[in-house]
């Protein structure tokens, strides 16, 4: 497939396989105003013009990964370590829906000191207590813990993916094993 068919794939998503994405992954200098023009097409037909705030409430920057590139990895010892209560938590959430924000961000290093029960409590309450949509960014977790957060009333999961390439994945994480990483999220 060229890169005028992946592009039409993609954003007429004809076609549910991912090879389309190739092409436009290597898309070079000459490709990229068209690549960025239809992805801004897609993206006003999508989601029109308004812009669409977010509140992110970071609640905990502590992490149970040592990614070489990031601040909050576990052995960053230099790192003023913190975790919101419950409370601290439900606060910034109805703050942030009385000032107008219709989504929040909940947020954190991959800290296990919140459980997955834990944490279905936290979105329940949230949803009990205002109208927000709720996004998840808490890494990486089993399929059946994505499962009960989003029983539990979480409307999205961002999950980050840096690369797939294995000199790279490996360099960035010491902790971690991309065939087992690539396995868990493929599924």
């Amino acid at each position: 497939m060229d890169f005028l068919e992946a592009l039409k794939a993609g954003v007429n998503r004809e076609n549910p396989d991912v090879e389309w994405l190739v092409p436009l992954l290597e898309a070079g200098a000459a490709e990229e105003p068209h690549l960025f023009d239809s992805a801004d097409g897609l993206r006003a037909k999508t989601m029109g013009g308004a812009v669409h705030l977010r509140g992110l409430i970071e609640f905990s920057n502590y992490c149970r990964k040592n990614c070489r590139y990031c601040g909050l990895r576990r052995e960053n010892h230099k790192l003023a370590r913190y975790r919101l209560t419950r409370q601290e938590m439900m606060e910034a959430a109805v703050h942030a829906e009385r000032i107008g924000y219709k989504t929040v961000v909940l947020q954190s290093g991959e800290d296990l000191h919140f459980s997955a029960g834990s944490m279905a409590d936290i979105i329940r309450e949230i949803k009990s207590r205002t109208e927000l949509a709720i996004t998840l960014s808490l890494g990486e977790r089993d399929k059946a813990t994505y499962s009960m957060w989003r029983k539990a009333g979480a409307d999205r999961y961002l999950l980050r993916i840096e690369t797939t390439d294995r000199a790279i994945f490996e360099s960035l994480h010491p902790d971690d094993d991309l065939a087992k990483e690539s396995a868990a999220f493929w599924y």
